[in-house]
């Protein structure tokens, strides 16, 4: 079961043209256990991965759309996003794969 957190709690970015969610979160014990995959839809994303490991964000905050210009259209082209789990600056990161 996903966890849920709240619009705060993860941020979207596009660095060098490169989609990357950054979730506030200590990094799940089998982060790299195995694949992660993204869905992402107008009102909510899913990063899902090995195991129980998976967390639900909203996709819309108080004054909208919390993604940048572009975001969905660099996902698409990368096929999926880069994910980093905490907020310094040698945070763990995996990719999610996409899924349609």
């Amino acid at each position: 079961m996903p966890t849920f957190l709240p619009p705060e709690a993860a941020s979207f970015t596009l660095s060098s043209g490169s989609p990357v969610i950054t979730l506030a979160v200590q990094p799940p014990p089998d982060l790299a256990a195995g694949e992660w995959s993204l869905l992402s839809r107008l009102t909510l994303l899913v990063v899902d991965g090995p195991g129980e490991a998976g967390y639900l964000l909203p996709r819309l905050g108080p004054a909208g759309d919390v993604t940048p210009p572009g975001w969905d259209e660099a996902v698409e082209e990368a096929a999926g996003s880069h994910v980093v789990f905490g907020t310094a600056p040698n945070a763990p990161a995996v990719f999610a794969r996409a899924l349609t």
